[in-house]
């Protein structure tokens, strides 16, 4: 019979898989109300492309507003009793070097200064409270991103705490993308490394990433090592949540050996 004969020959020193990989945003974060009130306007929607800073909404409490008023003029009374009381300290502290008051009343009015001191800087601390609270009647966002998700709408009631979501803000420039590396190959990656990623609805194209980090543990119910991928993604083509395809480059093992 007629055969074919090759000769042999060293293997390629590197050799080539594709992983799965899962892609994420490099910052995900859901935007809830500190305050409790009524929601007089939102200013973006979902898809909307905002920065750090941005004004997502604005809600109207007026009970906090009441309250802060009533804690300034509440300062400016405890104010007043203080400077009365500590002019009158003051006075006697002076009259009673010359026997003039009694040592008793001074004291007495030297404590009471420092109680009225006191109350002017409980007001004040409770002033502050209250307006940090009214500042929280706008929404910022917290970083450059996209709003994802708006679960409000106009006039409607806002409670405070994390029982509903009012935004939901996801930062894209940079994408991360996990993958889950074989045990045998887990020597052989390193931080810095290049590594090219594609997706299936950006056919014959090819991003270049690089690994940034790993668990640096293996998972011992799939024995693999958990790696992220970082990708620039400023120019938004890639979607968070989509599946890619992490193509790895390792020596072979008669080369490792």
């Amino acid at each position: 019979p007629s055969v074919i004969v090759v000769p042999p020959g060293k293997g390629a020193p590197v050799e080539s898989f594709v992983l799965p990989g899962n892609v994420t945003t490099y910052t995900d974060s859901p935007i809830y109300a500190r305050t409790s009130g009524y929601l007089t306007r939102w200013y973006f929607d979902i898809g909307a492309r905002v920065k750090k800073g941005a004004l997502l909404c604005e809600i109207s409490t007026p009970e906090v507003d009441q309250q802060l008023a009533q804690a300034q003029a509440d300062l400016g009374t405890a104010e007043a009793n203080a400077n009365n009381a500590h002019i009158q300290a003051d006075r006697y502290s002076s009259l009673v070097q010359s026997n003039a008051v009694s040592r008793q009343d001074t004291d007495t009015f030297v404590n009471q200064a420092t109680a009225t001191a006191a109350a002017v800087r409980s007001s004040q601390a409770n002033v502050k409270r209250l307006e940090e609270l009214q500042s929280f009647e706008k929404v910022y966002a917290p970083f450059d991103g996209v709003v994802t998700a708006r679960n409000i709408d106009t006039g409607q009631l806002i409670d405070a705490g994390a029982a509903k979501e009012l935004f939901h803000l996801q930062a894209i420039q940079t994408l991360r993308v996990y993958a889950n590396l074989p045990q045998i190959y887990s020597s052989n990656v390193k931080r810095g490394e290049k590594i090219g990623l594609t997706f299936q609805e950006h056919a014959g194209k090819t991003y270049e990433g690089t690994l940034v980090r790993t668990s640096d543990a293996i998972d011992p119910s799939s024995r693999t090592l958990l790696v992220e991928v970082d990708v620039d993604n400023r120019s938004g083509e890639l979607l968070p949540g989509s599946l890619a395809e992490v193509h790895f480059k390792t020596p072979t093992p008669a080369e490792t050996f």
